[in-house]
């Protein structure tokens, strides 16, 4: 039987994580590029890293999440999350508290809802 050290499990994941960054900020190049343009390879990949922990804050651990994550940090800044609007409805959003992407898309859709309506603001797009 294989068996795999603990030290072994950690670089394997430290792999992982390396080579998700490295995807993320391709893909933040390709899709963001006025956002990252200001951004070498180590800053783009520091941006990610420290939003990967932020999110973490708030349970959001997959690519997928983190990548949202990510993209909303661009958007509104490495603290969004310490907006007072933001910051209550990513604690006490009416979504379960285990489906954290599940509360990062609805944010994203009411932020879209809120870009598309220039009278509508922050507090009423994301109470709803």
């Amino acid at each position: 039987m294989l068996t795999i050290r603990k030290e072994q499990m950690e670089e394997f994941d430290r792999i992982a994580r390396t080579n998700f960054h490295q995807r993320l900020a391709a893909f933040l190049r390709e899709e963001m590029p006025d956002e990252t343009q200001e951004y070498d390879e180590v800053a783009l990949l520091n941006h990610i890293e420290e939003s990967e922990q932020r999110a973490s804050i708030y349970g959001i651990e997959t690519e997928r999440g983190i990548a949202q994550w990510t993209c909303l940090t661009f958007l509104f800044g490495m603290k969004f999350d310490e907006m007072p609007e933001m910051r209550e409805y990513l604690e006490t959003s009416d979504i379960a508290p285990y489906d954290n992407e599940e509360k990062i898309k609805k944010l994203i859709d009411h932020l879209n809802a809120l870009e598309r309506d220039e009278n509508a603001q922050l507090e009423n797009v994301i109470h709803k």
